[in-house]
């Protein structure tokens, strides 16, 4: 987030230097947007997270061969709720950039915006320059992702902390009492009191010749005594000018620094967001168990922080799903898999009828209320026996791997939904027909597709929830209330990695498959689908508006079966609205 202009205003008090020789914390966050930035600067627009992963890891190769110790990695598992109107206005700009992608290109979506086309098996994570095309969204799961890769790395795997607050503060309380650096991007941290610690901007990290890495560091203490500032204060009062006078000069701001306070209770609230008693009194997490060792998905970590805090929660939990790229005219792609979350949401609540969960999808205001997702727990219990059926049938027809199994059940799950709203399955539609050859990377996705494929992204990453969910109350000791869910348990252990996850090339290459008609038929008849047999060697979904999941000549695909619910097992396996 940071304090706009601070890090500018500061530079000429920077001190170039060797990164070598140090301990440090690093904001995680702040990691996984940086290697980001560096894989866009090796020309991958939207890289993979498998290419993501690898290189936050090679990163902290690299400057561990500085001896560079890092003690720790930070990871936000809770942000607080003055910061709830910023995480609405990031939602609602991402919300905005995807219906500008949509608009700026209604054929359909560039294949370059998908993780579409080649890419490099390693990124130089030293590069520098200027990133040559714009991407109008960041990959929806990156920070997950990242965590993923670090935590599946023996060497920083125990580095990797969850904590029940922002990254930034707990990285700032470290080194306050230990000492060392901070790698971040976040302004805030020179905000912090640090003691002698020092931070260093990722963007400020550069390897020379050879393999000397240099780093700018700023000592905040450092900083005070070369501008006469009370370094009891540190940096606060001149972070808190540079915010109300953000084109404000260094003389200007220090002049206001001299003058007497014109809003002290302003600058009261500004203090209190970094030199709280509260802050002070933080303790450090240990790796003791999943909301602290990263194991959870930083989402699924902040709703159960909510839910099960010692102060309780101010009415409902709220859960902020990230923009999907999807295609903005349809529904939500996380519709479909709501039920799945339901029921990770009736194992983090509990007996607890009075709790539910506001989810925050895409979003035209940041007034916007969320969506009331109620938890039924008689309903739940039934679709469960529903979901065990359909996996243990997926599991009859498919030999194939297991993030293929699992995008197969992802496809039935919203065949069987749509089918209870009485429509057709868009994603179904598409997965019938064969895949065409690979495009070009300056062609398009038609959107339909698009949104097919962010449709089975949500639905495996609502199973991703779900499995969390269980670790975490298993770790509680709630193994009455597991006892059903838990016969999902050896399924779930079994849900790809984020870098396995349905993506647009995973898609086409399973309509590309030999036995692809023969994998349609088998999962007609697992779902009790009337049999389909007509265009499933050849043609692709239409991109035009006219026929949401027909071919191309316009002839309608029927995916909704006329037996009653008596017939086929899998009618009820979705509620009801």
């Amino acid at each position: 987030m940071g304090i706009p202009h601070l890090a500018a205003t500061l530079e000429p008090y920077c001190v170039v230097r060797p990164l070598r020789d140090e301990t440090a914390v690093i904001d995680g966050p702040a990691l996984a947007y940086h290697i980001l930035h560096e894989c866009r600067l090796n020309g991958v627009l939207q890289p993979s997270y498998r290419l993501v992963g690898g290189a936050a890891v090679r990163w902290l190769d690299e400057i561990s061969r500085q001896r560079v110790d890092v003690r720790a990695i930070y990871f936000d598992g809770h942000l607080p709720l003055a910061k709830r109107r910023v995480r609405m206005e990031r939602l609602l700009r991402s919300t905005a950039q995807i219906a500008h992608l949509h608009s700026s290109n209604p054929r359909g979506c560039p294949a370059r915006q998908l993780a579409q086309g080649p890419e490099p098996e390693k990124a130089d994570v030293f590069a520098t320059g200027a990133v040559a095309s714009r991407s109008f969204a960041d990959p929806t799961f990156l920070v997950p992702a990242v965590i993923e890769a670090l935590r599946s790395c023996t060497q920083y795997r125990e580095r990797v902390l969850m904590v029940p607050g922002e990254a930034d503060t707990f990285c700032a309380r470290h080194v306050l009492s230990s000492g060392g650096l901070v790698l971040t991007s976040d302004s805030d941290l020179l905000v912090h009191e640090l003691g002698d610690a020092e931070v260093v901007f990722f963007r400020d990290i550069q390897r020379r010749a050879g393999s000397a890495i240099l780093c700018g560091s700023y000592g905040p203490k450092r900083i005070c005594e070369k501008l006469g500032q009370p370094s009891s204060d540190g940096l606060v009062r001149l972070a808190y000018e540079q915010k109300r006078s953000p084109h404000a000069s260094m003389a200007q701001i220090l002049r206001a620094c001299s003058s007497a306070l014109l809003h002290e209770n302003e600058y009261a609230q500004f203090c209190s967001e970094y030199r709280g008693s509260e802050i002070r009194q933080l303790s450090l997490p240990t790796a003791a168990g999943p909301l602290e060792n990263g194991s959870l998905d930083p989402r699924l970590a902040e709703l159960a922080i909510q839910l099960h805090s010692a102060s309780g929660i101010a009415g409902d939990a709220h859960m902020f799903l990230p923009v999907l790229t999807e295609n903005p005219a349809r529904g939500s792609a996380w519709e479909h898999s709501t039920v799945v979350r339901q029921l990770a949401y009736s194992l983090l609540i509990g007996p607890d009828p009075a709790l539910a969960v506001l989810e925050f999808r895409r979003i035209q205001s940041t007034s916007q209320k969320g969506r009331r997702v109620e938890i039924d727990n008689a309903d739940l219990q039934q679709y469960l026996g529903q979901l065990l059926c359909l996996l243990q049938e997926v599991s009859v027809i498919s030999t194939i791997d297991e993030s293929r199994f699992w995008l197969l059940v992802c496809l039935g799950l919203d065949v069987v939904e749509c089918r209870r709203r009485d429509k057709e399955s868009l994603a179904w539609a598409a997965f019938r027909q064969v895949a065409k050859s690979p495009a070009a990377n300056n062609s398009s996705i038609p959107w339909d597709v698009v949104h097919a494929v962010a449709q089975l992204q949500a639905m495996c990453y609502s199973f991703r929830l779900l499995r969390q969910a269980l670790s975490v109350c298993s770790a509680r000791g709630r193994d009455k209330t597991l006892a059903d869910v838990r016969q999902l348990q050896p399924y779930l252990d079994h849900l790809p990695p984020l870098t396995d996850f349905p993506d647009i090339n995973s898609f086409n290459q399973i309509r590309k498959l030999p036995g692809h008609g023969s994998l349609v038929m088998s999962l007609e008849q697992c779902l009790g689908l009337p049999a389909l047999r007509q265009d499933i060697t050849g043609r692709d979904i239409s991109a035009t508006n006219n026929g949401l999941g027909k071919p191309a000549d316009g002839r309608t695909l029927r995916t909704r079966s006329d037996r009653t619910a008596g017939q086929n097992k899998f009618d009820i396996l979705s509620l009801e609205e």
